[in-house]
């Protein structure tokens, strides 16, 4: 299989992703196909590092796209589906996952059996939970409480982008893109939610990838939360914009949300 493969990465080093040196352990398996870095970073990476990179994946094409104003994901995601080169998936990744060639052998398993689905997630565990696939009952989600494998009913389902093996023909044709209000949050949600409207279900791997989160509420640093608390709430808002009902419930919703937080951090800046 030929996947093209997107590694957003900001104020990172090359050297230093994880992402990035997982995908060394998985060269067999990426031969033949791209990896695009795109770099968000306020400083371009250096020559002598993406040139290294090169020669460890020398049989995997490798494309660098700096763009130091932090442009969103929603546009850096849009950008992937002008690609004409003929792959079979996409592979969407942040650049702080680890993994190693299972993905791949996992995915190609999963394929041999199950060709006919358009999109394959990963278990994505964080703090020995799983947080990817999720429930989403419109805006509010809950995580699975067991591991579940194989064909998933995508009704109400969510998942975060990096990881998700995407059907390649699917994404750059039916898909209808990314709402580029969007800027960082909700683009996974603005995915799943048209995803189910077409596809009745998705495939989970029987695989698991551990990864970072910096905006969740199992993260106990108020500051952290706080600093990404109202762009989630935008993307909620966003994803939501043409249905008056939900909005009107969410709004209310959040507003509960952002009084309990004050109370509980004891600061006001959630509710502002």
């Amino acid at each position: 299989m030929c996947y093209l493969i997107l590694i957003t990465i900001y104020n990172t080093k090359i050297i230093d992703s994880p992402t990035l040196n997982s995908l060394k352990k998985c060269k067999d398996f990426i031969a033949d196909g791209k990896i695009v870095i795109w770099d968000n970073s306020f400083i371009s990476q250096k020559e002598k590092d993406i040139n290294n990179l090169k020669l460890i994946l020398k049989n995997t094409q490798i494309e660098y796209i700096h763009t130091p104003e932090n442009l969103p994901l929603s546009k850096i995601y849009n950008h992937l589906r002008t690609y004409n080169n003929k792959f079979d998936y996409i592979i969407l990744f942040d650049q702080d996952s680890h993994f190693d060639s299972q993905l791949f052998h996992s995915h190609k398993k999963a394929c041999q059996i199950n060709k006919q689905y358009n999109l394959y997630l990963p278990l994505i565990i964080y703090k020995k939970n799983i947080i990817s696939p999720a429930f989403l009952f419109y805006f509010k989600g809950f995580y699975f409480k067991k591991k579940k494998i194989g064909p998933t009913n995508s009704l109400f389902k969510t998942a975060i982008n990096s990881g998700m093996i995407i059907n390649f023909d699917y994404f750059t044709k039916d898909f209808k893109g990314y709402n580029e209000k969007l800027n960082f949050y909700g683009t996974d949600d603005n995915f799943m939610l048209q995803y189910q409207k077409y596809n009745k279900k998705f495939y989970i791997l029987d695989y698991e990838i551990n990864h970072e989160l910096t905006y969740s509420f199992m993260n106990n640093n108020p500051k952290q939360i706080l600093e990404r608390y109202k762009d989630a709430n935008n993307a909620l808002i966003i994803n939501y914009e043409h249905n008056f009902i939900i909005l009107f419930i969410l709004k209310i919703f959040l507003f509960i949300r952002g009084l309990f937080l004050s109370i509980k951090y004891k600061n006001m800046g959630f509710l502002k």
